[in-house]
């Protein structure tokens, strides 16, 4: 009967357990790689909702500027590139102005913000605002980030 040796025995036992080593580590890289991912992509999507809130924000300041300019105003869609937004995305904000009923004075305003509108990363906020042609705007309702 042939014996072996301890010594090259334990070498492989060591060799064995290294390799398993290593292997849970690239799993445990894996799974945090993962997570830092989604969190990116959350953070990125928090981000585009906020925008997207403050140019409805912007876009009823804006119908509120040219109501006292021209009180027939009914609404634009108001484009603006990547450049003036600083980030890779277009965006668009539909202004539609109606009057309100029974109150001559005073216009309601439905802002639509959409940010990378032909993306998979598109965003889309709204609101709505009731307009004093004498003062200032008042928000009525509409989506929250």
């Amino acid at each position: 009967m042939r014996m072996r040796p301890i010594r090259s025995t334990r070498r492989g036992v060591a060799l064995i357990v290294a390799v398993a080593v290593v292997g849970v580590l690239i799993l445990y890289a894996g799974a945090l790689a993962g997570i830092v991912g989604r969190e990116r992509r959350g953070l990125e999507a928090d981000q585009r909702r906020l925008q997207a809130t403050w140019l409805v924000q912007a876009g009823a300041e804006r119908a509120a500027i040219r109501l006292r300019q021209d009180p027939d105003y009914r609404g634009e869609t108001w484009r603006l590139d990547a450049g003036r937004l600083g980030r890779p995305d277009r965006a668009e904000v539909v202004i539609a102005v109606e009057t309100v009923p029974n109150d001559p004075g005073s216009r309601r305003a439905r802002v639509v913000a959409t940010l990378a509108a032909d993306t998979a990363r598109r965003t889309r906020m709204s609101g709505e605002f009731e307009l004093d042609l004498t003062s200032r705007l008042t928000r009525n309702q509409g989506d929250q980030p």
